[in-house]
């Protein structure tokens, strides 16, 4: 074990500094362990540090995050379930599951059925919210 003094050098991190430099003992724990040490570099006092302090993480004790799917592998499989695709129009009605082939957006399925008058459709690009059933 090494015996610390008041007044000897030793090496400490500078926190000011941001190196592990040369400093002056100038106060010690009742343990025998440093307590304060001075710069001799630039002169700032602070508490004896072996290396610079370790970051906390954001993510220390989160869970991961699960990898997003790509939309276009979401509707190619939507797709692959559909059976015969019907033409978009504002005055038909659509369910759940089937498939619309609609003239500026492409092909698509039915996702969800939003409110009596609305669908949420999903293309190979976007989702979408159309109007149906007027």
């Amino acid at each position: 074990m090494t015996t610390y003094a008041v007044g000897k050098d030793i090496l400490s991190y500078c926190g000011k500094c941001k190196l592990k430099l040369s400093h002056i003992v100038m106060a010690l724990k009742e343990a025998g362990g440093v307590a304060k040490c001075k710069c001799n570099t630039c002169g700032a006092i602070h508490a004896f540090r072996e290396g610079p302090a370790k970051k906390k993480t954001a993510t220390a004790g989160r869970r991961k995050k699960a990898e997003a799917i790509p939309l276009s592998v979401t509707w190619a499989e939507g797709l692959s379930k559909v059976g015969e695709m019907k033409p978009y129009s504002i005055r038909s009605k659509f369910e759940v599951g089937d498939g619309i082939t609609h003239p500026t957006f492409g092909d698509g399925y039915v996702d969800a059925i939003v409110d009596n008058s609305k669908i949420s459709v999903v293309f190979k690009t976007d989702i979408k919210v159309l109007v149906h059933g007027r």
